[in-house]
């Protein structure tokens, strides 16, 4: 364990936030950037944007000076991937096709609803089933229907009572 910590502090280099060359590097960002905002506010430009700082290869070249001090790697040399992010290809999506223009409503009465006919209900029952209010004859099973305190009821084609 102490021959890893000594390995990995005598591993360090220069690219460290606490290193003197950092501190030197983000001290010059800083002070470019403090005169980059003092000739922003004598022209009369909002502080709060800097639009020469993209522009302005002095504060570029100091940016990346202090990136390469402060966090390592060469000083053009783009971001490190994201460890254990994957890469994916992009994906062909064809062109939207436009929906059909819709239909035009009729202007004129709508016509009439047909008339509601009420569910069948049992209206009688004999021996062999039960006779029902639009004429079908359904095969009732369970109890006797004529027992008034049985209740029937009609489950898909069949009478049942209980």
């Amino acid at each position: 364990m102490v021959l890893m910590l000594l390995a990995s502090t005598a591993g360090a280099s220069d690219a460290d936030i606490e290193s003197p060359a950092c501190r030197d590097a983000l001290a010059a960002l800083q002070a470019h950037e403090t005169a980059m905002a003092a000739t922003a506010a004598a022209s009369g430009a909002r502080p709060d944007r800097r639009p020469a700082a993209d522009t302005d290869a002095q504060w570029r070249a100091l940016r990346a000076t202090a990136a390469h001090a402060c966090l390592g790697g060469a000083p053009g040399a783009p971001p490190p991937p994201v460890r254990g992010a994957t890469t994916w290809p992009p994906i062909g999506v064809p062109p939207v096709a436009s929906a059909p223009p819709a239909a035009v409503a009729p202007t004129g009465p709508l016509p009439p609803l047909p008339p509601r006919i009420p569910p069948p209900t049992i209206t009688r029952c004999d021996p062999t089933g039960c006779w029902m209010s639009n004429g079908e004859h359904l095969p009732q099973v369970g109890r006797s229907p004529s027992d008034p305190r049985v209740t029937c009821s009609v489950h898909g084609r069949v009478v049942i009572c209980q």
